[in-house]
């Protein structure tokens, strides 16, 4: 987990909090007032799935660059199609899943 880069334009690197490792069917969770966070598979061969679920949805977002703290806006775009599967939302779709739905969805991952 990463410090909030204090001004938008310092070139400094993002400091880190703290690392944790989560293993298999670990649940974890942050939000904003906490930090940033970065996932990464330390594994040479074997394969990582995350599942990160936003709640609410949102359209936008800020990526770092961790050496630099510089910052990007990025769209998000996602959909939640009625058989709580996720899908690729079409960019004029401006249906966004509720905090119900994701609810679901998340308990149908579950499964």
């Amino acid at each position: 987990m990463y410090s909030w880069p204090e001004k938008e334009d310092d070139e400094e690197p993002m400091h880190v909090l703290k690392k944790t490792q989560v293993n298999v069917d670990d649940v974890t969770h942050i939000n904003d007032s906490l930090g940033l966070h970065r996932m990464e598979n330390t594994s040479h061969t074997d394969t990582t799935v995350t599942l990160h679920v936003y709640v609410p949805a949102y359209q936008e977002c800020l990526t770092f660059d961790e050496r630099s703290g510089h910052r990007e806006k990025c769209q998000v775009v996602f959909h939640q199609n009625l058989e709580n599967t996720l899908e690729l939302a079409k960019e004029d779709s401006p249906s966004l899943p509720t905090e119900q739905e994701a609810e679901t969805a998340l308990s149908v991952l579950r499964l």
